[in-house]
């Protein structure tokens, strides 16, 4: 994924104020268009992080209970 490709993904991650509860990356990487590949899931991970991390989402619990909503 280019940085510009990333930018673009974070920028339509945004509207996680659409999911009626935070949500687990499984579920939010089905709103988008493609296959839910490991490598993808990993890809929207680090999406979910990097949109965390500049106060654009929340996070919720950890490990298998991890969760992402709007912030």
């Amino acid at each position: 994924m280019t940085l510009p490709d990333y930018l673009t993904a974070l920028d339509q991650l945004r509207p996680l104020t659409a999911l009626p509860v935070p949500a687990d990356v499984a579920t939010i990487a089905g709103h988008f268009k493609g296959k839910r590949t490991p490598k993808r899931l990993k890809e929207m991970e680090a999406l979910l992080e990097t949109l965390a991390a500049l106060g654009g989402a929340r996070k919720e619990g950890e490990g298998e209970e991890l969760r992402y909503g709007a912030a």
